[in-house]
């Protein structure tokens, strides 16, 4: 009867030592799991991080563009304002001595009619 104590003794021991053995195992695997999914989070959390900066930049070189286009368009703008004024003023000048021209005609024309002295139309 001895025999079979140490028998079931032994037995129970080494089930035990198996039971915590495997235990131990289960433990370090599921810390290295947590460390590996700690390790995937953070190379995540990075590479987010590096497209956030990376969208930040484009999008400002974007606003950068559209800034200077829009300064382009700006300046081009003017510049068309200013050759039509330009262009609208000598038109001006030519209908204006043009009328000039017409009025001393009428005015010699009125004063031969009349008897008068061109010379004063001048």
């Amino acid at each position: 009867m001895l025999v079979s104590k140490t028998k079931i003794v032994l037995l129970l021991l080494s089930t035990l030592f198996f039971v915590t053995a495997c235990s131990e195992t289960k433990e370090d695997s599921a810390e290295e799991t947590k460390q590996e999914v700690m390790a995937e989070l953070e190379q995540a959390t990075e590479e987010s991080s590096e497209m956030m900066a990376e969208g930040a930049d484009t999008v400002s070189e974007m606003a950068a563009d559209t800034s200077d286009a829009a300064a382009n368009m700006l300046e081009d703008a003017k510049e068309s304002a200013s050759e039509m004024a330009d262009a609208s003023k000598d038109k001006a000048t030519e209908m204006k001595d043009a009328a000039a021209e017409k009025l001393k005609l009428a005015c010699i024309e009125a004063k031969k009619k009349t008897g008068g002295d061109p010379k004063d139309c001048e």
